[in-house]
């Protein structure tokens, strides 16, 4: 879990050193979450192993990974979750409804998925361009959620970090707004780009796979 002194947060956005700490604690990460995801597709680290000439090399990999994590998540969610609000049955089909029209089912899967590979699934509520709600999964290899550091580990903001040749765009998902650094900004030097969401709280959601977040076969 990635925190965060609460203290650090000012007029909503977080310090630029506290920012770029949360950015340091998430990389530190990927290594791990790079090779889990290597192992699920079938490359195994065993496919790079070289010995002298002369000496046998034979590398065999197998795909207990990916069955794994299928099976578990296809377990876990082999029926749509269900939802009931009790004597407001008006209100239960109404939140079904908008739930298929956000496409929940398929995200939910996606970060099933995303749960039994790396340990933890992400994700995000947002609008679309006719200012519908929609959920999508993402990719625990570039998003992650800050916490406060106190017992409660309250969700601070999310992050989104896309990675291309010019540099990285920060999105951070807060609790009313969405505030954008462009690939070439600096936090603290670049003022970010900030958009309002109707949401009411950070509209990502972090489904940790036990309380060490771990992967079903990475053990």
């Amino acid at each position: 879990m990635i925190t965060m002194d609460p203290r650090a947060m000012h007029q909503g956005l977080p310090d630029p050193d506290a920012l770029k700490e949360v950015m340091t604690q998430f990389e530190r990460g990927l290594p791990r979450l790079n090779r889990l995801w290597r192992y699920y597709q079938g490359k195994h680290d065993v496919i790079a192993r070289q010995r002298l000439p002369g000496l046998p090399n034979q590398r065999l990999v197998n795909g207990f990974p990916r069955y794994i994590a299928q099976v578990s998540s296809g377990y876990l969610l082999g029926e749509p979750v269900r939802y009931a609000c009790p004597g407001q049955e008006a209100g239960t089909a109404a939140l079904e409804r908008a739930y298929r029209k956000a496409e929940a089912d398929s995200a939910d899967m996606e970060a099933a998925v995303a749960q039994a590979v790396f340990g933890r699934g992400l994700t995000l509520c947002y609008l679309d361009g006719a200012g519908g709600a929609r959920v999508c999964a993402l990719d625990p290899r570039d998003s992650f959620i800050v916490h406060d550091d106190t017992v409660e580990h309250r969700p601070l903001f999310g992050v989104r970090a896309l990675r291309e040749a010019e540099g990285v765009q920060l999105t951070l998902y807060l609790k009313d707004r969405v505030a954008v650094y462009g690939k070439a900004a600096r936090p603290g030097k670049t003022r970010p780009a900030v958009y309002r969401h109707p949401f009411g709280r950070v509209p990502m959601t972090e489904y940790l796979n036990g309380r060490d977040a771990r992967g079903d076969f990475e053990d």
